[in-house]
């Protein structure tokens, strides 16, 4: 999937965090996309796509897919689990909604 694609993806699913300095409501996940990295897009495509093909995504095919050694995606999915962009259930990982 384009990296694009998935990033539009993830922004449609933002909540609404209300920016106090101009009174607009900006979703979260754009302010956090904003600063993003091809690393952190990485890491949710391949989420994005273990999941679209029915197989639930694991650190173990995450690290698999990129060629990561497990403590840096443990590490990473940690990162997107508190900005808000990833639920994890036991060892099941999917976009958060």
């Amino acid at each position: 999937m384009n990296k694009m694609l998935c990033i539009l993806f993830i922004i449609a699913k933002t909540l609404s965090r209300k920016n106090s300095a101009a009174g607009a409501f900006i979703p979260r996940k754009e302010i956090l996309m904003a600063n993003t990295t091809p690393s952190r897009e990485d890491y949710l495509e391949v989420i994005l796509e273990l999941t679209r093909q029915g197989e639930s995504a694991r650190s173990i095919d995450i690290a698999s897919a990129l060629g990561y050694s497990r403590a840096s995606v443990s590490r990473a999915v940690g990162l997107l689990k508190r900005d808000g962009f990833i639920e994890q259930e036991l060892s099941l990982i999917h976009i958060s909604e």
